[in-house]
This record gives C-alpha cells, structure tokens and sequence, in this order.
C-alpha cells in the first residue's frame, strides 16, 4: 500500500521546476521549445496531482487483493506454539493494546498480529504470543491459527484493511466470529454484509462510557443513566445495534 501511496504523490512535477526551467534557459541550457514543454508538464501534472493521489488507496487496495506478492518474500514471521482455541487480535495500538490486556487478565488465550516490526519485537519481550504480519494476508491467517481460532478480533483503524481482512478470514473459516473496528456508522452494515459478527465504533462506545460516568458522579440513578445511554444508542446506530 504505502508504495502506492508514496509513488502516486509524488508523481507531480514541484513547484521549484519553474526554477530550473527559467535558469537553465536565461543559462543557454535548455531551448525554448524545451521550456515550454516543461511548463506544460509542470502545469498539467501539479493539476493533476490530486485526482492521481486520490488513486493511491484505490489502486493499493487492488493489487493487493489481485497480484499475489513475489514467493521470495517473508510476510510473517509465526508462534512456534501449536494454536487451538484461542483468540486473534489484530493490531496493537491503543484499542487492541486495552483489548489484549483485558483478555489476558480474564485468562483467555490471546495471539496478537502485528505488522509494525518494532511493536512486535515489544510484544515478545513482553512474553505476549504474536505474529507479524500483515491481517488481510491469507498466509497470515493461515499461520496465526485461524480456523482452530474462537475468533478475530480486527482493532486497525483503516477502513479498508478491516473490509479486507473480514472478506478474506470469512473465505478462510466461516465459522469464526469477526469482531470489527468500523471507522464511521455506514461501514457497519458493510462489515456485518461481508459477515462480521459485531462491528465496533470505538470513539462513539468512549463518548458513552464518558456519559456514564457523568451521570454517575451526578447522582443520576444507574438504571435510568443505562435506559438513556440505550436510547441514545438505539437513535444513533439504529438497526446496527
């Protein structure tokens, strides 16, 4: 992805070319003809530059779900412990960071995939079990256990990742429930489409645990601070609760 990303954006010519052009002629370097064509590139590619790095996601999104990685390079590296029953946690930032750790503390076995090197490496030190990786791979998923998993829990914040990542681990083992991170309301119908079990909104599950706690401090009776939190849930996610 960050290829795309990185190749895309800088697929303009800058601004500092003008520069170059104007030296290089009033220098005798390059000939008028050449001038002007380099202001017209120069012209056309800095108009272009955003319809053309709006296709970086798109683009990265696609070759990775239609051209297979060259065989030579290592896309994870995996537990050497057997996997059976245990739960996949993909991502390690905050919230999969508060997820793991509630987990373990409750005594469920819990392997978490990562893709950030340096994160991993922390995780092993920490003796927690891993994988690196990246989640919408299906060597990944392969190597992490999931058909023995009790289910995948996907915490990335990208969009598109978590679509990725439901689509292909529902292909790989139906019968593991996907929790889902949803980045906005309208992706939870998407990933409960593609066949995640929940999807989560994360900000908006914060902002009503901060309520509640509000209420509580005020002196709002617990049931009711529940009945108002329920509706407000049930007016905002509507048929996604």
């Amino acid at each position: 992805m960050a290829p795309w990303i990185v190749g895309l954006g800088m697929a303009s010519v800058g601004e500092f070319s003008f520069v170059l052009a104007r030296t290089g002629i009033r220098g005798g370097f390059i000939s008028k003809s050449t001038y002007d064509f380099a202001l017209t590139c120069t012209i056309l590619t800095i108009a272009a530059a955003p319809a053309v790095a709006a296709l970086a996601l798109p683009l990265g999104r696609w070759w990775r779900r239609h051209v297979p990685p060259p065989q030579n390079v290592r896309h994870f590296e995996a537990p050497r412990e057997r996997l059976r029953d245990h739960i996949l946690v993909a991502g390690y930032g905050r919230t999969g960071r508060a997820v793991t750790g509630l987990l373990r503390a409750a005594g469920l076995p819990v392997v978490v995939i990562e893709l950030n090197h340096a994160i991993f490496n922390d995780l092993r030190a920490e003796g927690v079990l891993c994988l690196w990786g990246d989640v919408t791979s299906e060597a990944v998923l392969r190597a992490a256990g999931l058909k023995n998993a009790r289910m995948l829990i996907l915490t990335v914040p990208d969009a598109g990742t978590v679509r990725l990542a439901t689509e292909r681990a529902r292909r790989l083992a139906p019968d593991v429930p996907v929790i889902a991170r949803a980045a906005h309301v309208g992706l939870i119908d998407e990933l409960k489409r593609l066949g995640a079990a929940a999807a989560v909104l994360p900000e908006f599950e914060g902002g009503m645990e901060m309520a509640r706690q509000a209420m509580r401090r005020s002196g709002v009776d617990p049931q009711r601070a529940e009945e108002l939190i329920q509706a407000v849930k049930e007016r905002y996610l509507g048929e996604n609760l």
